[in-house]
């Protein structure tokens, strides 16, 4: 039975990952990849339990950075706007929590790079969890923001997090 430490199918000695030399019946240690693959990005969330209205057009502005990895996201939070600072894929997943709207049967947001949509996300119904995911093919200093989409105002639902996004870079 093979070790679950050994990438040998056969290798039961070994507790550090190594590859199976068949033709010899001996082992190496497993080869390093050539590329990074550790993730980096930013968690942001809206943590506020009081009332709040989105505007029409308004971005959602997070008040709390939860983790944030690297430097290749930067974040305004006086306008709800993040920087991507690398030419990168990046990949972003966003959700809010809506409670509904003054005159409209739906709620929309959408993720605006470099203030045009990129995807956007609805719901036929102005109570629940709106959520969603893009891959964003960024250029350096590219422009990043979760706006209200619907034409109306919508009020956020009284929970903690109202809303989170993640942006990743891939």
């Amino acid at each position: 039975m093979a070790n679950r430490n050994c990438l040998c199918p056969v290798c039961e000695r070994h507790s550090i990952p190594r590859r199976c030399n068949a033709f010899r019946n001996t082992c190496k240690p497993a080869e390093k990849p050539d590329y990074d693959c550790a993730l980096r990005g930013i968690h942001a969330q809206l943590a506020d339990e009081n009332d709040i209205i989105i505007s029409q057009g308004e971005n959602v502005v997070f008040n709390k950075i939860v983790e944030s990895h690297g430097d290749l996201v930067d974040y305004n939070a006086g306008e709800g706007v993040f920087r991507l600072r690398k030419e990168a894929a990046y990949l972003v997943n966003w959700s809010v929590a809506v409670e509904g709207c003054d005159t409209k049967p739906f709620v929309r947001f959408a993720l605006k790079v470099d203030g045009r949509t990129h995807s956007d996300a609805a719901m036929p119904i102005t109570i629940g969890m709106l959520s969603g995911s893009a891959l964003v093919m960024a250029k350096k200093f590219t422009s990043l923001a979760l706006t209200n989409d619907t034409d109306d105002r919508v009020r956020l639902q009284a929970v903690a997090p109202v809303a989170n996004i993640t942006i990743v870079s891939m």
